[in-house]
């Protein structure tokens, strides 16, 4: 699991006071961040990589956009949390991205 910044520790400090449920960024299947994976997709590729709702209603589609044009869509879940995951892993994810830069 990726090392967390204080404001995040703070936050679940607070959570679990209040009895709360824990929060998790959205991620892929394997665990990985979505927030992470595309940021160094993004840098590593120099493009703009966007998640945006296609039918936002559980479960939901969501389209993949690449430099703002749509090269897939994606289907999530939420976890009994209410957390959100990708229904494929971040290898998978970017097997996609970079198959559509190359073309």
């Amino acid at each position: 699991m990726e090392e967390r910044p204080d404001w995040w520790k703070r936050n679940e400090k607070l959570r679990e006071e209040m009895g709360l449920q824990s929060y998790e960024p959205p991620q892929f299947e394997d665990g990985a961040y979505t927030h992470t994976v595309i940021t160094e997709l993004e840098d590593d590729l120099g493009c703009s990589i966007r998640l945006v709702a296609e039918d936002p209603t559980f479960p939901s589609v969501w389209a993949v956009e690449i430099n703002s044009k749509r090269v897939q869509t994606l289907q999530r879940r939420k976890t009994g949390d209410g957390n959100i995951v990708y229904l494929l892993t971040s290898d998978e994810f970017v097997g996609i991205i970079k198959g559509h830069i190359t073309k």
